[in-house]
């Protein structure tokens, strides 16, 4: 039952704490985006919370709690952040160890649960496969009987056989008559014994005649010859769907998704509006940038909002100004930050090395961020995110910034798979 112990409550909650503690902070990043992004963490929990997604929520909570507590103290910045921030990010981890204490305690509650049903549907396999290796040794020991049975009784009909052609051959040899004479059941007699012939015709045939007696029968096989001919015995078919996986605790929802990634569905008409609003912008070779939000409904993210910040753009970059502005705007409407969106005026759709470094930082937040790239000069349209087994840790320890060469292979980015597209309208936000 050494399976069990991966539903042992205890080790469950333990994996869902070490999946928490992944999480890591780039220096590069400014300390700032990191109290901001946070909040996005703990909103996403109390969505998984109102939704009945405990191991969700609880992961959230505890890496909300990893970031603030444990990493971010370690950023450079961390010295220099708004006291604001610091306070109420001190209330919010307050209200989110109370918060992961009662969803703890509710998982506690249902993994003793599972782990008792567990442990039954076990004990009730053990004892079927006790049973079936049984059933299995008394077929054999029954073939075994009935192998051993049918050779007796086929060395037994060959002796019989080989006795019947000595009378024959006894009975041609003397050129008299011999009485028919039944062989024992049991026990086979001597010629000389059973047939009532001269003792010199029985005792020197050979004088008789000058024939050479026949070439005796073929002893009967072997018993390892007739096991070898059987089919082999049958191996009892054991269900590995059944057998728990190593570590299967993590979020619940996600293991139907590409990835472990959630679904982001994207409007259609997104990349077409941006174009538009990007226009002026893009007469002038200057890019556009903007902002995605959305919410996180039933496992899967939903792309609601795009906000166009005030910036200043350069024909390849645009920064973004007044960030302010955006957190409000973020924090009244209750947003989850889904990625960004830009034009390359002159170039065709794909991450450049800033844009890499950019999107990096979404990315470490949110696995599922997305960067959406407009070409309008080629008339393409690019979705992407870094590849989350090589590329995001490989930007995340690049300190180069501005633009500068990165290999090509590994690839560092990749059209995203987890991206679907749908009819909603979504709104759109000029703060410029």
């Amino acid at each position: 039952m050494g399976d069990l112990e991966h539903y042992l409550p205890t080790n469950r909650i333990k994996a869902l704490s070490e999946q928490a503690g992944l999480v890591r902070v780039n220096i590069q990043i400014p300390a700032k985006r990191y109290y901001r992004s946070s909040l996005e963490i703990v909103r996403m929990a109390k969505v998984y919370y109102s939704e009945g997604n405990l191991e969700s929520a609880f992961v959230l909570y505890q890496k909300y709690l990893s970031l603030m507590l444990e990493q971010l103290p370690q950023h450079p910045e961390y010295g220099a952040v708004d006291p604001s921030l610091k306070k109420t990010s001190t209330s919010q981890c307050k209200e989110s160890i109370n918060k992961a204490e009662t969803i703890k305690a509710k998982l506690l509650k249902k993994y003793e649960g599972e782990y008792r049903q567990k442990e039954a549907e076990e004990k009730e396999k053990a004892a079927q496969r006790e049973a079936e290796q049984q059933m299995l040794e008394a077929e054999r020991r029954s073939q075994e009987k009935r192998l051993e049975r049918e050779r007796r009784e086929r060395q037994q009909a060959e002796e019989e056989e080989r006795y019947r052609q000595a009378q024959q051959r006894l009975q041609e040899q003397s050129h008299v008559p011999v009485p028919a004479v039944s062989a024992p059941a049991a026990v086979v007699l001597a010629p000389a014994a059973a047939v009532s012939a001269p003792a010199a015709v029985v005792s020197a045939p050979a004088a008789v005649s000058p024939l050479a007696p026949p070439a005796p029968s073929a002893p009967p096989p072997s018993y390892r010859d007739l096991t070898n001919s059987l089919p082999p015995a049958t191996t009892p078919v054991v269900d590995r769907s059944t057998k728990p996986p190593g570590v299967h605790f993590t979020h619940t929802d996600s293991d139907k998704h590409l990835n472990g990634l959630k679904p982001v569905n994207v409007p259609i008409p997104i990349p077409q509006r941006f174009t538009e609003l990007a226009r002026q912008n893009t007469l002038r070779n200057i890019e556009t940038c903007g902002l995605l939000f959305g919410k996180l409904e039933r496992g899967e993210f939903h792309l609601t909002h795009v906000v166009i910040p005030k910036q200043k753009g350069a024909p390849d970059s645009c920064t973004m100004l007044n960030e302010e502005e955006i957190f409000q705007f973020h924090d009244e409407h209750d947003l989850i930050q889904l990625g960004w969106i830009h034009t390359h005026p002159t170039q065709t759709a794909f991450l450049s090395s800033v844009d890499l470094h950019t999107h990096s930082g979404y990315q470490i937040m949110m696995p599922e961020a997305i960067a959406i790239v407009v070409a309008p000069k080629y008339n393409e349209i690019g979705i992407f995110n870094l590849t989350p087994d090589y590329g995001l840790d490989y930007i995340a320890r690049c300190t180069k910034s501005g633009f500068h060469p990165h290999p090509k292979e590994p690839p560092l980015f990749q059209k995203c798979e987890h991206v679907k597209m749908d009819s909603r309208q979504p709104v759109f936000v000029d703060l410029r």
